[in-house]
């Protein structure tokens, strides 16, 4: 029996080795520290791309507030309220200033020298779209700083450099030329005129605008080439009857003591 006793006792042990948990090595207690670590990390991680990702939030939402607050008083023709602004609260222009912007931004400058025009304030109206074409501009500035170049083409050259072509600022622009035209300010009339037939030579107005400008100052033969490129678009698109008679007149070969007599009879 005493036998007995013994080899189930060294069964049972044997059996409870096999079953007890063993003695951690170094090595097993390194890759738990290690797996603990790489939680750890992960976790601070997490918190961290959070952190930034409400901050970034809240970087682009305080940028939108400042453009729009900058647009408002644009179009408002608070011109001193702008520079007195700055440096405008606008993290990462790059990242929050976009083309959508710059054109809603022209639309609202557009609407609001609208309403001068329709009162006949013609400066004030061409003003107002001025100061928002600067604004525009003064933005895009802030991505990429353009050349110093005149008017228009300062302005232009930032819509185009942030991705705006033609289509998105030539009402605008055209507009802004009849408004300075209507005030009698023919030459700077000119100048806006002239690039916009450039940007888009099927703009029918624009020939007929930039002729009258060209016309009011000596520039006859200048604005015949543009009077008949009106007469053409117009007789082109089926408009032939709403040609205005001075178009005829002044395409018509004069000297000048006819040049003269025609200006009389059309003033």
């Amino acid at each position: 029996m005493a036998k007995g006793h013994i080899l189930i006792f060294s069964i049972a042990l044997f059996i409870s080795l096999l079953t007890s948990p063993s003695k951690p090595t170094k090595a097993t207690i390194d890759d738990r520290a290690a797996q603990k670590v790489a939680n750890r990390s992960g976790q601070l991680l997490k918190q961290i791309s959070t952190i930034s990702d409400r901050r970034t939030k809240q970087a682009a939402q305080k940028s939108a507030q400042e453009i729009k607050r900058l647009v408002t008083m644009a179009a408002r023709g608070q011109s001193r309220a702008i520079v007195a602004a700055k440096p405008w609260r606008i993290t990462d222009p790059a990242t929050h200033i976009c083309q959508f912007q710059i054109s809603e931004a022209l639309i609202q400058g557009h609407a609001a020298a609208l309403v001068y025009y329709r009162t006949k304030q013609y400066q004030k109206a061409a003003d107002r779209l001025a100061l928002m074409f600067d604004l525009t501009s003064d933005l895009v500035g802030l991505i990429e700083p353009g050349q110093e170049v005149e008017m228009p083409d300062r302005w232009i050259s930032a819509w185009n450099r942030i991705g705006l072509d033609f289509p998105y600022y030539i009402l605008e622009l055209n507009d802004y030329g009849y408004f300075l035209q209507k005030a009698g300010n023919h030459v700077d009339a000119v100048k806006v005129l002239s690039a916009v037939v450039v940007e888009n030579p099927q703009r029918t107005a624009a020939h007929i605008n930039l002729a009258d400008s060209l016309w009011e100052t000596s520039q006859q033969e200048l604005a015949v080439g543009h009077y008949k490129t009106y007469r053409s678009l117009m007789i082109e698109n089926g408009y032939e009857s709403l040609i205005p008679s001075r178009v005829a007149v002044r395409i018509a070969p004069v000297n000048t003591a006819g040049n003269a007599t025609n200006q009389e009879q059309l003033n």
